[in-house]
């Protein structure tokens, strides 16, 4: 920066950013400068976006069943690799309750807004077929059971 420059940046009192010529001059001489960035990231950015709390104010289902009787409702038995050690999963013995899960698939296929991919071109990936007919239809939620996805 030359002795003009410096003198005409030399105060904050002197900053005015609606100026366009202060303004580039402003980016031209700081936006590589080191000491510049390190100030915006430890004093603007760091404590900005890395705050810590003295508490958690959220809770995923590990925490929900730390401790105590666990007793809930998870909808379906297909994610039950996914739910905490604390919680077993009991099969109903009642026939209507244990038929839930294909009284559920049967609704979502009668459904004429859901379309079923069977087939795909051998020559394309599975995942690609499945994303371009998500895209070309304007899908809003794409549903699969895990095992039906190939390896």
């Amino acid at each position: 920066m030359d002795d003009e420059a410096r003198s005409a940046l030399d105060g904050v009192a002197k900053l005015d950013l609606e100026n366009g010529t202060q303004f580039t001059l402003l980016v031209r001489s700081y936006k590589y400068n080191m000491r510049t960035i390190n100030f915006w990231l430890n004093y603007c950015v760091f404590p900005r976006e890395t705050k810590q709390f003295p508490s958690r104010i959220m809770a995923n289902a590990w925490d929900l069943t730390d401790g105590g009787r666990v007793v809930g409702f998870s909808g379906t038995k297909d994610n039950k690799l996914l739910l905490p050690a604390a919680v077993t999963q009991v099969v109903p013995d009642d026939d209507v309750l244990a038929a839930t899960d294909g009284k559920m698939l049967a609704l979502i296929l009668d459904n004429d807004a859901v379309h079923v991919i069977r087939q795909h071109d051998e020559q394309q990936p599975y995942s690609s077929a499945v994303l371009k007919f998500a895209v070309d239809r304007g899908t809003v939620a794409l549903i699969a059971p895990a095992h039906s996805w190939p390896a």
